[in-house]
């Protein structure tokens, strides 16, 4: 598959958003702080898919023009831009889309301490964003957009492929 197309992007998030679940030791009950790291590479994914969408010459003008005010109306994409460009430019200043949001501190649950990777059974990476009662796990935030974003696509016709087999 040609590097250039959106689908490249489509399924690098999906393995972001897989190691993040494992990472995260939710269905092993082996944690690894490596969900921070993951966590943040999948909101990083999951906004700049918009990009690749815009650029993808192989999409039609009129699809390519209408990303932007597709994802200016989606609040978990907005909540992705933020988490996004938060951890990548450490402070967020400006064109901050869901005012208030960011990622949390980690916490973990296990026998013994962060310190002792053979002790962590599940490690949570939460953000919050305005609105929300509760911190949710990034994973979980990013599951969200992965569903908006296959709905959106499908919605235009184009084939969400789940595998590099399927594009």
């Amino acid at each position: 598959m040609p590097l250039r197309r959106w689908e490249h992007q489509w399924l690098r998030a999906w393995r972001w958003y897989d190691r993040t679940v494992a990472a995260s030791g939710r269905n092993t009950g082996r944690g690894s702080l490596d969900v921070e790291d993951f966590g943040e590479a999948l909101a990083q994914a999951l906004w700049h898919l918009k990009d690749w969408l815009k650029n993808d010459e192989n999409l039609s003008p009129e699809l390519r023009g209408s990303v932007e005010e597709f994802v200016n109306g989606e609040q978990t994409l907005l909540v992705l831009a933020d988490l996004c460009n938060g951890s990548k430019h450490a402070v967020l200043t400006t064109r901050v889309r869901a005012r208030g949001t960011g990622f949390g501190t980690l916490a973990w649950t296990g026998s013994g301490d962060v310190d002792d990777p053979e002790t962590i059974e599940r490690v949570l990476f939460c953000a919050t964003a305005p609105g929300w009662s509760a911190p949710r796990e990034v994973m979980d935030i990013a599951r969200d957009g992965l569903t908006t974003w296959e709905v959106w696509l499908t919605g235009h016709g184009l084939l969400v492929p789940r595998s590099s087999d399927d594009s």
